[in-house]
C-alpha cells in the first residue's frame, strides 16, 4: 500500500553537540582533572600533617618521665602552633603543607629521637616498619597413604 508510506528527512540536528563543543568539553575536562589531582594531593598532605601533629603530641604524652619537661613543652608548642596554622590555612597547595611538615620535623625529630626505640613518628603518612628476620614458613608434609 504505497499511498500510506511517508518519507522523513532531517535537515538540522537540533540539540546535538558540534565537534567544536565536544573538543572544548574534553579540553576543559582534562584541565579539571589536573586541578582535581592537585586538590587531592593538597588534601592528603594536609591530613597527613594533622595526623602527624596528633601522633607527635600523643607520643610525647605517653613518654611521661622519659622526656624533659622543656622538650615536651617545645614539642607541644610546635604542634599547637602548627594546628593553629592549619585551622587558618585550609585551602593551601600541597607545597605549603609539605613546608609546614618539614618545619615540625626539624624541631620535633631530634627530641623524639632522644626517646629511643620508637622515638620516630610516622612522618608524612608513610609506615615505618622495623625489619624483622623473615620467618621460614614450614608446611606439614603428607605422605601418600594407600587406604583399603
Amino acid at each position: 500500500n504505497e499511498s500510506n508510506s511517508k518519507k522523513i528527512t532531517i535537515d538540522q540536528q537540533k540539540g546535538r553537540l558540534s565537534e567544536e563543543d565536544i573538543e572544548s568539553m574534553l579540553k576543559k575536562a582534562k584541565e579539571m582533572e589536573k586541578e582535581d589531582g592537585e586538590k587531592v594531593a593538597a588534601i592528603n598532605a594536609k591530613n597527613s600533617l594533622e595526623g602527624l601533629l596528633f601522633q607527635i603530641k600523643n607520643q610525647v604524652d605517653d613518654a611521661g618521665d622519659k622526656i624533659k619537661d622543656t622538650d615536651a613543652e617545645k614539642v607541644h608548642k610546635t604542634c599547637d602552633e602548627a594546628l593553629q596554622w592549619l585551622d587558618s590555612h585550609q585551602s593551601e597547595k600541597k607545597a605549603a603543607y609539605d613546608k609546614k611538615t618539614k618545619e615540625v620535623q626539624t624541631i620535633c625529630t631530634p627530641i623524639l629521637q632522644k626517646l629511643g626505640g620508637g622515638g620516630q613518628p610516622n612522618f608524612g603518612g608513610q609506615q615505618q616498619q622495623k625489619q624483622q628476620p623473615k620467618k621460614t614458613e614450614t608446611k606439614p608434609e603428607f605422605e601418600d597413604l594407600d587406604v583399603d
